[in-house]
């Protein structure tokens, strides 16, 4: 009979375990939710989300100041004050594009999820457009080969 006790004990502990311990916090400290959300995290060494889009450059590029910006993938913001579209690498400002086109939307037209991309290149100008809430804006880089003089 206590062997029956012993193994139904033993039994539910590995099966209510789980739901009580969070594998993400073996060491009992206060840890973040899992699963997907604004501001969840899974571990306590998880990074904060960021809220810029992602912008992809395949060509070398310099801003207004002269500042060169590689290809790469940078975080893309918007500085309304100066009316700058700002490159980011690690939180760190590399480059200020100009804003040359400042569009407010329509409600029912804005966008979900922020996006910045290159639309296109002409004269010697990479176009960047950024979409955030119910504003788009186009910014602009300067192609290496043909910066001003």
């Amino acid at each position: 009979m206590q062997i029956k006790i012993f193994m139904l004990e033993t039994i539910l502990f590995q099966i209510l375990t789980p739901f009580f311990i969070n594998p993400a916090d073996s060491e009992a400290k206060e840890a973040y939710r899992s699963g997907v959300g604004d501001s969840q995290h899974s571990y306590l060494t998880d990074k904060p989300p960021t809220e810029y889009p992602m912008l992809t450059l395949n060509l070398l590029a310099y801003d207004s100041g002269f500042n060169a910006v590689n290809p790469g993938i940078y975080a893309v913001n918007l500085a309304p004050d100066s009316k700058q579209l700002l490159i980011l690498e690690a939180g760190k400002i590399i480059a200020k594009c100009p804003v040359i086109q400042f569009i407010q939307l329509k409600d029912e037209l804005k966008a979900v999820v922020p996006s910045a991309k290159v639309a296109f290149v002409k004269n010697g100008r990479i176009i960047i457009v950024y979409k955030n809430n119910n504003l788009e804006i186009h910014g602009f880089l300067y192609k290496s080969s043909d910066l001003p003089e």
